[in-house]
């Protein structure tokens, strides 16, 4: 039998001793765990932690940049991605959650995170209390695919 080694190692929690809240150099209070992670493709890395807090750090240094309480208040956040908004002047950062609460929120990453997820942007909202369970950017930030719980796909038009 052919003994099989895993390609990568999933971290599901970054301190052994409880630890009162997230701290700057990284560590969790036990009991919080990674759920998904991901980057911008340049500078930023996001996690969606189990106690439904979104932390974003800085690639190179690994200080963190941006935090969101309760980025989602019924339910554990079930995806994460980046995407930017274009303006006239720059690209707007945002980090892109999903969750079982059927929302997919887009919060820009260039205001305070607020303890209730209260500077998500943007709200879209899957009918038939339908769980967001994956969410995919697209189109230069035109477009989102959200899988649901029910079978669909449910795009939506994020340029107005």
């Amino acid at each position: 039998m052919k003994n099989l080694m895993p390609n990568r190692t999933v971290v599901t929690s970054f301190a052994s001793a409880a630890i009162s809240t997230a701290s700057n150099d990284g560590t969790y209070e036990e009991g919080h765990y990674v759920l998904h992670v991901a980057n911008n493709g340049s500078s930023l890395l996001s996690c969606a932690l189990s106690n439904q807090c979104v932390l974003t750090y800085d690639r190179e240094t690994m200080k963190k940049v941006h935090s969101i309480e309760r980025a989602h208040t019924n339910g554990q956040i079930t995806d994460l991605c980046h995407s930017q908004v274009n303006s006239s002047s720059s690209a707007i950062p945002l980090v892109v959650t999903s969750g079982q609460d059927g929302l997919v929120k887009l919060f820009d990453l260039r205001t305070n995170g607020g303890s209730n997820g209260t500077s998500s942007a943007l709200h879209l909202h899957l009918p038939d209390k339908t769980e967001a369970l994956s969410v995919s950017i697209g189109y230069q930030g035109a477009l989102a695919a959200v899988g649901g719980s029910k079978g669909h796909i449910h795009f939506f038009d994020l340029r107005n």
